[in-house]
């Protein structure tokens, strides 16, 4: 029992800065996928989308921003669009 107390605490900071460094990273990819590109006029998630075949009508225009409010209604609201769109209207709403 008196080793277990004299074993000292690991040293997280270079495990912090680098979830944080992807986190930052993570962010800034997930913005760039929705940039348009000139002279194009599209996004890289659209060409994306247009590549792997799938239809105009299950693309989602909704782009979530973790900060605001309300972001549960737009995500049901986009994936019900969505499963609409592949399979046909949603059973219960």
């Amino acid at each position: 029992m008196d080793e277990a107390q004299q074993v000292p605490e690991p040293d997280v900071g270079d495990l912090h800065r680098r979830l944080t460094d992807r986190l930052l990273r993570l962010g800034r990819h997930a913005s760039a996928l929705h940039q348009s590109h000139q002279p194009w006029g599209l996004t890289p998630y659209q060409v994306q989308s247009a590549l792997l075949g799938v239809p105009e009508a299950a693309r989602l225009q909704v782009r979530l921003d973790s900060g605001r409010a309300g972001r549960r209604a737009a995500t049901a609201g986009a994936l019900r669009a969505c499963a609409t769109a592949r399979r046909g209207p949603l059973a219960a709403a």
